[in-house]
């Protein structure tokens, strides 16, 4: 028996080295990099990373960098020098050698004073299409890859598409679930001049769009920016999603167009479809802008499983509506402590795949410029909507329009924007939020404990902690350095007793000097 444990342990030790063995880090320098290095120290960096245009698996030269693209192993890393600009000769760089790659940095290796980001560079072309079909500036094909702290700038959309899509920065995973994590990029720089669909045009595209949200998929601590440009950069994101959070997301056409989506919170998105070209598109009013006029213009935007949407920050969305959700009939939605400013047209367009389904909407706070209405029906009956402690502020009136077998609608705050003004209601920056005091009748906040307790479970961010303690709302966007800190609004605890909205108790914003008592 003895024998049997050592030969045991010593088989185990000999297959975790050799497995070891099989994970490489190899370093990537476009600048001083030379393909007919071994690319493993940071001395000997090869130019192109395998799959790169100039080291594709179609190619025969024996140099240490095309062998690669021949090899099958995982858990490797791809390592880019920071400060260092790839140009679009590069492109598409298309892997699919292994999955469990880790793509990104090492911030002692870089370029110049300190360190930056690496640049993967398209230079206003599109990429050219990669052997595998993709107009894409990366793709990470493969099982739970990861895509960390690259910058992503230069396409443009020039036609109507390869094999059904537009122009992309990165495709992450297959076309089943596939895991993964997108982190502390920055997206930027997107031009266009095509005639792809709205469905098409998109920034960062996970195939896996069918049965359910891909639970081991993040994307989070990312930058879409479209400031650069016109303000119209396409769709920020296309795919099933399981976690999408900690992301700034500002001026882009959408943010998801999903058949599932897991959970979306602690985001701050601004600007979504306006322009600075500022006009009219498809019956909509001036400011809202697609540049082929099939952009729905929402920020949210499903047709299936929709997991809880809560502590996010939403500013300037112009078009469609905010959310747009069609969950299927068995189904239960959890929309809450949000912060909603400046909406143009409807905040949510509630529907369902087949009837049913079940919708609780609580604790967020709307500020909506339209009359035409804020909490609408979608299409069917829905098995249940209750809709609570929530304060809509609307140019005429609060609106709430749904269709619901049972309807629950109490301890709302309804005010026109007179009646919001006139109770110290503030809309303006990070810290918008200023709790009604006087000049309008509000309503005491209703304890839902337990239906926070009932939410779907997850971590770092648990929603059902998050649905009592108002946590944080947003995150705050460093334009300079281009990443996202802290968080936009700090914690308020809620107590026994809910306050009706997602207040801000922010520095910055001078509270009145009355009790926050309902």
């Amino acid at each position: 028996m003895i024998r049997k444990i050592i030969q045991l342990s010593i088989l185990m030790v000999t297959f975790s080295l050799s497995s070891g063995a099989l994970a490489t880090t190899y370093y990537i320098d476009w600048v001083n990099g030379n393909d007919t290095n071994d690319g493993v120290t940071k001395s000997t960096p090869w130019k192109h990373a395998p799959g790169m245009q100039g080291c594709l698996i179609t190619e025969t030269n024996n140099n240490p960098c095309r062998a690669r693209t021949h090899a099958s192993t995982s858990g490797d890393s791809i390592i880019l020098k920071g400060g260092v600009t790839w140009p679009s000769s590069a492109f598409s760089w298309d892997w699919y050698f292994g999955d469990s790659t880790y793509f990104g940095v090492d911030q002692t290796w870089y370029s110049g004073t300190s360190w930056s980001r690496p640049i993967l560079n398209a230079q206003g072309t599109e990429p050219t299409i990669s052997p595998q079909g993709m107009t894409s500036v990366m793709r990470a094909y493969g099982n739970s890859q990861t895509v960390d702290n690259i910058e992503f700038v230069g396409v443009a959309q020039l036609h109507g598409g390869t094999n059904g899509y537009g122009a992309i920065y990165l495709v992450i995973g297959t076309s089943s679930p596939s895991g993964g994590e997108v982190k502390n990029c920055y997206f930027h720089g997107w031009s266009h001049g095509g005639t792809a669909t709205a469905d098409n045009s998109v920034l960062v595209y996970s195939p896996q769009i069918g049965a359910g949200p891909d639970m081991n998929l993040t994307v989070h601590n990312n930058v879409w920016d479209g400031s650069d440009t016109t303000g119209d950069m396409a769709a920020a994101y296309k795919g099933s999603v399981g976690h999408f959070y900690n992301n700034y997301v500002g001026y882009v056409t959408n943010i998801f167009i999903d058949n599932n989506l897991g959970y979306v919170w602690g985001n701050t998105f601004y600007n979504i479809a306006t322009s600075t070209l500022n006009r009219s598109c498809g019956g909509y009013p001036s400011g809202y802008f697609s540049f082929d006029c099939t952009m729905h213009g929402n920020t949210v935007e499903t047709y299936g499983i929709q997991y809880p949407i809560y502590n996010n920050s939403i500013q300037n969305v112009g078009g469609g509506a905010t959310f747009i959700l069609y969950p299927n009939s068995s189904d239960t939605t959890y929309i809450f402590n949000n912060v909603i400013t400046n909406d143009t047209n409807q905040t949510m367009q509630l529907g369902a795949q087949s009837g049913g389904g079940t919708y609780y909407i609580f604790n967020n706070t709307i500020q909506n410029s339209q009359n035409i209405g804020t909490i609408n029906s979608g299409g069917g009956t829905f098995t249940l909507a209750s809709i609570r402690n929530n304060q809509i502020v609307n140019l005429a009136s609060g609106n709430i329009n749904v269709n619901a077998s049972t309807l629950v609608v109490d301890h709302n705050v309804e005010q026109t924007s007179a009646q919001a003004t006139s109770a110290g209601y503030v809309a303006n920056g990070y810290y918008p939020f200023y709790p009604p005091m006087g000049g309008a009748t509000v309503g005491a906040g209703t304890n839902l404990a337990a239906l926070a307790a009932s939410i779907p479970v997850f971590l770092p961010s648990d929603p059902s902690t998050a649905a009592l303690s108002d946590t944080t709302c947003g995150v705050k966007y460093d334009s300079t350095n281009h990443k996202v800190i802290g968080p936009n609004r700090t914690a308020v605890l809620r107590g026994t007793k809910w306050d009706v909205g997602a207040y801000n108790r922010s520095i910055g914003v001078t509270l009145p000097s009355a009790p926050l008592v309902y």
